[in-house]
């Protein structure tokens, strides 16, 4: 294969981090514009691609991992030998496990994974008051997205389809301080959930409404990537066992009425603010 007929970007992205790295890399590997294939709503229908094809996919970075929901609708993709981009978006924090987890998924439904990336986003709870990754990925992350694209159709044309081994893209590094700081606040939240627990006491689940600020306006319904938002005689409902606390409701609630208080994001917030830059591989 020296050509590519087809470029898509495919992409389960609640926060649109996800969405903005992947258009950028793949409209860099085609002369026109590229598909899309958005698996971050329902329904997802399954979709099968060619060998000619080329797919840059991407998902968000849950706690190490790519989220169980992404998961199970990067299933409903099909390969035939399909070359393919892995890409994952982190908070600034470690992306672990998750491109490996995304390239095992790709490989296991057909895809020869033949270029991998890391890419920084904006943290799911980043806030004015606790800032987590907040912008990313800006500008010279999405400069970085387009060369990387380049890159790839580069290996392309060339006929170039080795795949490669997603573990060697290098982890971001963070100083033993403050891996110390982060493991001790860990354990510390776990303490205090503990202790919570016993008193009867928990902390909100779920994203929260503030009644006086919602407008019943439906976009956080509209926005939920499990359909976890219910608007029911007149009250915003949210299902605590669909939600993945992606925060796309509280990010993009026009009126300001969606919180979500975690002890994740002081800690994060404060240990993570040194940037850290995207990592390619090709």
């Amino acid at each position: 294969m020296n050509h590519i007929s087809k470029t898509t970007a495919v992409y389960f992205s609640p926060t649109k981090s996800s969405k903005q790295v992947a258009l950028a890399i793949a409209g860099h590997l085609c002369d026109g514009q590229s598909n899309v294939c958005d698996l971050t709503y329902l329904p997802v229908s399954p979709r099968s691609f060619d060998a000619d094809e080329c797919v840059v996919v991407a998902a968000p970075v849950y706690g190490g991992h790519v989220p169980a929901t992404a998961k199970e609708r990067l299933c409903q993709l099909q390969g035939n030998g399909t070359p393919a981009v892995a890409v994952v978006t982190y908070g600034n924090r470690d992306y672990e496990q998750a491109l490996t987890d995304l390239a095992d998924i790709l490989r296991g439904q057909g895809f020869r994974v033949i270029a991998a990336a890391t890419f920084i986003g904006e943290h799911s709870y980043c806030t004015d008051k606790y800032p987590i990754g907040k912008g990313r990925p800006d500008q010279n992350d999405l400069d970085c997205a387009a060369h990387f694209g380049d890159a790839v159709r580069r290996k392309i044309l060339e006929g170039d389809l080795k795949e490669v081994d997603v573990t060697t893209i290098p982890r971001p590094t963070t100083s033993p301080d403050d891996t110390r700081a982060f493991v001790e606040g860990i354990q510390q939240m776990k303490q205090k959930a503990a202790q919570q627990a016993a008193t009867g006491q928990t902390a909100p689940a779920v994203p929260v409404t503030d009644a006086s600020l919602c407008t019943l306006c439906g976009s956080c319904v509209r926005l939920c990537p499990t359909d976890a938002i219910r608007i029911d005689g007149g009250q915003l409902l949210t299902d605590p066992a669909h939600c993945i606390k992606c925060c796309a409701c509280v990010k993009g609630c026009p009126s300001h009425a969606r919180t979500f208080t975690t002890p994740f994001a002081p800690l994060l917030a404060a240990i993570f603010t040194t940037r850290k830059e995207p990592c390619t591989l090709v």
